[in-house]
């Protein structure tokens, strides 16, 4: 389950390893991302992002599994775990989550450090405006300054080129409001229903990220 502004291309140099170990890997992109529709109706709201996950696990019939999220991906796994918790999760998906693996995200949002140019785009008015002059120069410096530690720029370019597709590039501002579902049910629901899940939670923090430092998995361990 990937992160913002991502895609499935994310996981490109691990899945052959995963592949060695489970019988199937199931990749997808959410709306707004990658090889999907980036329709601008939407509001890409994390709870739309759940919807279109399950329904993307139906169509292929996948009965549950082992997941593993990343960056805005967490939020949406999290969500799923609060309806799991809820019984509310559909009666196809009967397996259930067998397990769950967090990578870095804000999960926990007083634990983050934005970078300046993910609140300005946050902003109602300044966002959508910014967001027009956005070029793979200004994105890959993001990139590089959110990621903390050097980066293939051949991976750089393909996040890029998957994101800029339809020009979806141009939907960020409209995206980066996931921020604001962090803010709101960060505490209340997904970080509760993580207290309480049953299953097997594994968390796996990259030390350098800059944006989703080291903390957040702390936090997440001991709370």
């Amino acid at each position: 389950i990937h992160g913002y502004p991502e895609s499935s291309f994310s996981y490109h140099k691990v899945v052959e390893r995963l592949g060695q170990r489970f019988d199937r890997i199931v990749l997808v992109d959410f709306p707004g991302f990658g090889f999907s529709d980036k329709p601008e109706r939407l509001t890409f709201s994390l709870m739309e992002q759940a919807d279109a996950l399950l329904f993307v696990w139906q169509q292929l019939k996948v009965r549950g599994g082992h997941a593993i999220s990343h960056d805005m991906g967490d939020s949406v796994l999290t969500e799923l775990i609060a309806r799991s918790v809820q019984g509310l999760m559909p009666g196809w998906f009967e397996a259930g989550l067998q397990s769950v693996t967090f990578t870095n995200g804000n999960m926990v949002m007083e634990k983050a450090a934005l970078v300046p140019m993910q609140k300005l785009l946050r902003h109602h008015t300044l966002g959508p405006f910014l967001n027009r002059f956005t070029r793979y120069p200004t994105f890959k410096g993001q990139v590089e300054q959110a990621n903390g530690a050097p980066m293939d720029e051949a991976d750089i370019e393909g996040i890029w080129k998957l994101n800029a597709l339809q020009d979806g590039h141009l939907l960020t501002w409209k995206i980066i409001r996931y921020l604001d579902e962090r803010d709101r049910f960060q505490n209340p629901r997904w970080l509760k229903a993580l207290s309480q899940f049953e299953r097997p939670i594994h968390i796996c923090w990259g030390q350098a990220d800059a944006v989703a430092p080291e903390r957040v998995a702390h936090h997440l361990k001991n709370e």
